[in-house]
């Protein structure tokens, strides 16, 4: 079984994260600005290295490296070069939650589905 993939409307962004540093370390715009460029340019050139990033509580961010392959179909004979994939993978307390937070989302969807059943067949 392959997990969906699920969209949000709402993802959390840099703004966010900004406003967050300053309003609860009490932070200038401008020194949260130059700290998250200062880390996220510190964790791409880390990636870019090769290096895994690991974040106690999250996960780890890391490289997988995929093979050189030949395509198929209309594009036969032609042939994808390797290349180096971003991954993730999340830590046993971050799995937990998203776990347990899909199983309440999904058990409510079930619900409203058969309710919907119900109200379709009076």
């Amino acid at each position: 079984m392959t997990a969906k993939k699920v969209r949000t409307d709402n993802p959390l962004t840099r703004e966010e994260i900004r406003r967050e540093l300053m309003r609860q370390l009490g932070w200038s715009r401008r020194a949260a600005t130059v700290f998250l460029e200062e880390l996220f340019n510190e964790m791409a050139e880390r990636l870019a290295a090769g290096e895994e990033l690991s974040f106690r509580g999250l996960g780890i961010f890391g490289q997988r490296v995929l093979p050189a392959r030949r395509l198929h179909g209309a594009l036969a004979g032609k042939s994808l070069p390797a290349r180096r994939q971003i991954i993730f993978r999340p830590a046993t307390s971050l799995r937990k939650k998203l776990r347990e937070r899909a199983r309440i989302h999904f058990a409510a969807q079930r619900e409203r589905m058969k309710v919907k059943s119900r109200d379709s067949q009076k």
